[in-house]
């Protein structure tokens, strides 16, 4: 007697229980390829956020440029005894 097999199963013939094992795995086959679609959705919609932050990083990195190069130009206009503006 197998481990978790019932006495009714056991009287079960040979192409009945071959037909359940195939059918359990193939359910399990299913279960698998549901789960693997799910996780790759689930990748893609990382993907595509992570891509929206690289474009935000990148706009605020441009923009810290612009403001460096601003003070950088006040800072000279202000030592040369000129106009900040």
């Amino acid at each position: 007697m197998q481990f978790g097999s019932t006495k009714r199963e056991e009287e079960l013939p040979a192409h009945v229980k071959e037909a359940k094992r195939v059918r359990d795995k193939t359910a399990t086959i299913t279960g698998l390829s549901v789960e693997l679609q799910l996780q790759s959705q689930r990748m893609l919609h990382l993907i595509e956020r992570m891509n929206r932050l690289e474009g935000l990083l990148a706009t605020q990195q441009q923009e810290i440029k612009q403001i460096k190069e601003m003070h950088a130009k006040q800072l000279q206009a202000l030592l040369a005894g000129g106009p900040t503006q």
